[in-house]
């Protein structure tokens, strides 16, 4: 796309500073010593006029603030530059300005009186408006919703007015709209002005003439032909984000890449620059700034009867694009990222539906496991078992509870404490022996250190005599997870009455079991495969407790490889737990054996088990204890992975952006 002079239409680079030529920029760097300047004119006297003070220049001329002789009025008198030595094409443009401005006869469009030539020097004589550009009103901070609307409902009016007439304007911005003294808009500098019965122009085809930031796409790209009354509906809609946002819908570090952004970019909604834009207000505004003329205000009037809805609290006609259009507008400018984008897309959605399928295979597994291991701690907990039985139906037990003499009762204990404590399984080991009478008195324990002599409250000792007055048979009992009373930590406890020969029960002998580690000692338990027990707790209420006291979790964790021996038991609370082991009857419970969301709740004492864990659920039969086999979801770590390296990448190539247009920016000077 070639770039042309903003002045003289000659071709230039698009490193060209300010979009002129190098004569152009000599010929703005003369001006205020070269003819035609506010320093070169001496005299306060020119033609019928008295210049009074200079109120503005621009690129083809100077405005002076000036009084009419004749008429002894104040008017805006407007001179070129260039004086004598002006080319031609500037005087053209120079009449076509005053030619264009002077056939709209608008309240708000600021008149021409006259048009003529002094000396060599080019002028035309217009209303002096007492006030201030938009743009100095504006001052990059935005003004309220409804004085905006009402400013651009007015500016619009006027334009629609202009193309009734046959003008296009084409550089409508803030700083060509002036603000009266009664707070009314009034459009100026028809300098670029165009009639639209004409087919000629001043401008080569091609030329890119204008402000950049507030230029219509077909303008920016030098579509001559295309420029119609819908190329100032835009800048319109570009004069009202920049009023209700403070700066203009697009603005580059240089006009190339202005122009850029205007031909391939989206403005931001204006809502994301200032929360205090209504919904409405920013339809409008994205409304006119569309880059298909089709889907803009086909004429300035529309413009100005939709914000009038507005002002008036009405519906507006105007719709906000879906978001469906806006990402075809998107892919139809971009059609490489577009297709880029979407093969993305397709190998995630891909790669999810994998991850999906993974993970409920995954599942499948863990569950199968968990019952595996469900099967296997069932086994050693039935050879613990029967220790207890064996212990219970010793001829020497019965000997010596008759007999009743407390100390040798400890010793057999405590030879019993060795004798099983050698044979028991690696992960499962009994740490104390206990013998209570029918009541729940101590009678004996190993080791003897002990502060609580009834434990009539206790589940290990109400679970074998509920089993034992309900008529079934006197098996071993498999207690709930109680809290220790000598050393805080949570124990559960296998017991079993005693009966003499006639069959009255006569003592409970048991044996309990602490925390420890499955680390090792599970064949199912592997570096990254972990096999948990949970035990229900014993939640009966001893009569030593005081309120004060906390009350004790539903759940906590026995067995888990991070745990040592002895280890404080963890809290667990999870509803998939409470189901299998407190299950109602008639319930699937099958439906309540996996989780893909699970969290470790040991990761509060060992970081190394944070994160998602896919987990297997099985009650342990016959028992108060579950089995949870978890495997680590790498799945939802890799998510993670990605998203910190997605947003790592994202930063550098920002941080790669500034630095490449910092570099263009030094070698443009």
């Amino acid at each position: 796309m070639e770039i042309h002079c903003s002045e003289c239409g000659s071709t230039i680079t698009e490193s060209a500073p300010a979009g002129l030529c190098p004569k152009c920029l000599l010929k703005l760097a003369a001006s205020p010593e070269g003819e035609g300047s506010a320093e070169a004119i001496s005299s306060k006297s020119f033609a019928n006029y008295e210049l009074i003070q200079p109120i503005g220049q621009g690129g083809m001329g100077i405005v002076w603030k000036a009084r009419q002789r004749n008429l002894n009025r104040i008017v805006a008198l407007k001179m070129m530059l260039g004086g004598p030595l002006s080319s031609e094409t500037e005087i053209k443009r120079f009449h076509a300005e005053a030619k264009a401005a002077a056939t709209l006869q608008h309240p708000n469009v600021v008149a021409i009186h006259e048009v003529g030539e002094c000396d060599g020097r080019h002028f035309f004589s217009m209303d002096y408006v007492e006030g201030k550009s938009l743009s100095d009103v504006v001052r990059r901070t935005p003004l309220p919703p409804e004085r905006a609307a009402r400013y651009v409902q007015i500016i619009a009016e006027a334009i629609h007015y202009a193309h009734q007439r046959g003008i296009l304007h084409r550089d409508l911005k803030p700083h060509n709209v002036l603000i009266d003294t009664n707070d009314q808009p009034r459009v100026t500098d028809f300098g670029l002005a165009r009639q639209l019965e004409l087919d000629s122009d001043l401008t080569v085809s091609g030329a890119i003439l204008g402000t950049p930031s507030y230029m219509p796409p077909e303008q920016a790209a030098g579509k001559r032909r295309e420029i119609s009354a819908r190329s100032d509906v835009y800048s319109i809609g570009a004069i009202l984000y920049d009023c209700i946002t403070g700066r203009p819908p697009f603005r580059a570090d240089t006009p190339v890449d202005t122009l850029r952004q205007v031909l391939d970019a989206d403005p931001a909604p204006p809502r994301l620059l200032n929360r205090k834009v209504p919904r409405d207000l920013e339809v409008i505004c994205l409304k006119c700034l569309a880059k298909d003329q089709r889907k803009r205000y086909q004429t300035a009037q529309e413009l100005a009867d939709d914000l009038g809805r507005f002002l008036r609290h009405e519906p507006i006609e105007a719709r906000p694009a879906s978001r469906a259009n806006r990402l075809w507008r998107w892919c139809r400018r971009k059609p490489a990222i577009a297709a880029l984008t979407g093969a993305t897309i397709l190998l995630f959605v891909m790669m999810a539906v994998a991850a999906i399928l993974f993970r409920r295979d995954t599942l499948d597994n863990n569950v199968h496991a968990a019952r595996l291991a469900a099967q296997t701690v069932h086994g050693e907990l039935l050879q613990l078992a029967r220790g207890i039985e064996i212990t219970s139906a010793d001829p020497e037990l019965s000997r010596l509870l008759k007999a009743g003499n407390q100390q040798q009762l400890t010793q057999f204990l405590q030879r019993r404490s060795q004798l099983y404590g050698t044979n028991a399984t690696g992960w499962l080991q009994f740490e104390n022996w206990l013998l209570l009478d029918p009541n729940g008195r101590r009678l004996a324990r190993w080791p003897e250190e002990s502060h609580l002599t009834d434990r009539s409250f206790r589940d290990y000792y109400r679970g074998p005599l509920r089993a034992a007055n309900l008529g079934t048979n006197d098996s071993v009992h498999f207690s709930r997870v109680y809290e220790s009373f000598d050393d805080g930590l949570y124990k559960f406890g296998l017991t079993k009455v005693v009966r003499t020969e006639e069959g009255r029960i006569t003592a409970i002998v048991g044996a309990m079991v602490s925390t420890t580690s499955t680390e090792g000692n599970i064949g199912l338990t592997t570096p990254r495969r972990k096999t948990v027990l949970v035990g229900a707790c014993d939640t009966n209420s001893p009569l030593e407790k005081t309120a004060t006291q906390k009350p004790l979790p539903d759940f906590v964790i026995m067995l888990h490889p991070a745990f040592r021996s002895r280890e404080p038991a963890v809290p667990i609370q999870h509803p998939n737990i409470s189901r299998l082991l407190n299950g109602s009857s008639g319930e699937d419970l099958t439906l309540f054996d996996r989780d893909s969301r699970y969290r470790d709740p040991v990761a509060r004492r060992h970081p190394q088990y944070l994160g998602r864990w896919l987990a297997g659920f099985a009650p342990v039969r016959d028992t108060p204890f579950l089995i949870i086999f978890q495997t680590r979801d790498w799945i939802s770590d890799a998510q993670v992975f990605a998203l910190i390296s997605g947003a790592a990448l994202f930063a550098s190539f920002l941080a790669w952006r500034a630095i490449r247009r910092r570099r263009n920016r030094l070698a443009g000077r």
